[in-house]
């Protein structure tokens, strides 16, 4: 599947470079790029999730306004766990071994993916 490339906004990531076709589903990096997408299926009357189902990380009020399925993300967390890592690596401590950091999320189903069922 490829993905379409999402303006800072969101806006204008309905089709595909190149196509006519547009994407089956979109997955915006933030709240307020899904909100764009919105905008942009409004204008070209694309239905949202019959004719693209839509996803975001961030689950900000923006997405819990719009209707917007969005994954949970603990900004405070992975702050706390880069700074770790960072000053792990300042203080030349390298002989640790790799480590795979796993941060809990949660993903808050709304109704733009198709699903009745909120989870909010």
């Amino acid at each position: 599947m490829q993905a379409a490339r999402i303006a800072p906004h969101g806006y204008g990531c309905s089709q595909r470079p190149g196509t006519a076709q547009q994407p089956p589903a979109i997955v915006a990096g933030r709240d307020i790029q899904a909100v764009g997408v919105l905008e942009y299926a409004k204008q070209h009357n694309i239905s949202i999730p019959e004719e693209l189902a839509l996803v975001s990380f961030e689950n900000s009020a923006l997405a819990h306004k719009y209707g917007i399925t969005s994954i949970t993300t603990n900004l405070y967390e992975i702050g706390k766990e880069v700074a770790k890592v960072l000053f792990k690596l300042l203080n030349r401590k390298k002989d640790r071994p790799t480590q795979n950091i796993v941060i809990p999320s949660e993903l808050v189903i709304r109704s733009s993916c198709g699903s009745n069922k909120s989870t909010d």
